[in-house]
């Protein structure tokens, strides 16, 4: 079963018809289904609501949260229109745990009367982390077995990961990490079930890496547009930026190098590019708290800069 949900704009529009006629109310924040949501000081996540009625007729507009389907909070705000709408904001708040939260918001009309207007289901909140390099980074195919286990629930992902062709602005894509198409990999996943079970708090993951990419490919960002989509290093930052994590991701896994193992004669490429990798990676994600560079495999070819890229890694 799929669990992916396209994302258009920077905000999210829901409009429903009814009968040919325009929806009661614009959302103009609404979280997306199974959305993830990275975790505060405080060990929660805000999750904002807002719009306008522009049907005439509601007298209030109601938010229930629901956790793990059962009533979790309840709020209502009164109504008041100018010009013919009446604006509404209202705020939930998510507890960084093994729950799924979900979102149900009503408008009331001056009879009493409540309509859904919108729900949103599979929402977490945790913590937020980063693959990149090449293909050790990113070994797909996770299995039928993650399909199974019930920890991945509470596993998450959010665009599509670098096949290193061009992307799309609209692949803006939440999804269940588990899944085969989610680009996390086979380490990956299992990463986030373990660090969900020992610590107790959903995790997300979005995974850069490209099978074959030498580290140039990873190292260029484009200084008038980082979040370039011609770039390795701009796809994964627009990914970040459209999953609203910018500021909270934790740490960054890296494996790469198999490429400068044959391919780089005298070994001079990461010590030339890395150190630039580095300082973007802690200008851009400034709340990483760690770096973990994987030394790279021994692999049987003689090439002096196996050796050197091992010991630089090192």
């Amino acid at each position: 079963m799929k669990h992916g949900y396209w994302i258009t704009g920077l905000l999210w529009f829901f409009v429903l018809s009814v009968a040919g006629q325009a929806a009661p109310a614009v959302f103009d924040q609404l979280p997306a289904p199974v959305q993830f949501f990275p975790r505060t000081d405080q060990n929660t996540a805000p999750v904002p609501v807002s719009g306008y009625f522009q049907t005439p007729g509601y007298q209030r507009v109601a938010l229930r949260l629901l956790r793990n389907g059962a009533l979790s909070a309840y709020q209502r705000r009164e109504l008041t229109y100018e010009n013919g709408r009446a604006a509404f904001a209202l705020t939930s708040t998510l507890r960084a745990e093994l729950a799924e939260y979900a979102v149900e918001v009503y408008g009331i009309s001056t009879q009493g009367d409540s309509l859904l207007l919108a729900r949103r289901e599979g929402l977490l909140c945790g913590d937020a982390y980063l693959i990149n390099g090449q293909s050790n980074a990113n070994p797909l195919g996770e299995g039928y077995d993650y399909y199974n286990r019930t920890l991945n629930r509470y596993c998450r992902t959010f665009g599509v990961g670098d096949s290193g062709k061009p992307y799309a602005p609209q692949d803006t894509l939440w999804t269940y990490s588990n899944e085969n198409s989610s680009g996390v990999g086979s380490w990956g996943t299992e990463l986030q079930r373990s660090l969900a079970q020992r610590y107790g708090v959903p995790v997300c993951i979005l995974n850069g890496a490209l099978g074959g990419s030498p580290l140039d490919y990873h190292a260029y960002r484009n200084p008038d547009n980082p979040s370039d989509l011609n770039t390795g290093y701009g796809k994964l930052l627009y990914r970040v930026r459209k999953a609203g994590l910018m500021g909270h991701v934790k740490a960054l896994f890296w494996r790469q190098g198999e490429t400068e193992t044959s391919g780089d004669p005298g070994g001079v490429k990461y010590p030339l590019f890395f150190p630039t990798l580095y300082k973007n990676w802690r200008s851009d994600y400034p709340a990483l708290k760690q770096i973990y560079v994987f030394q790279n495999n021994l692999l049987a070819r003689s090439f002096e800069s196996a050796s050197q890229v091992l010991d630089y890694q090192r």
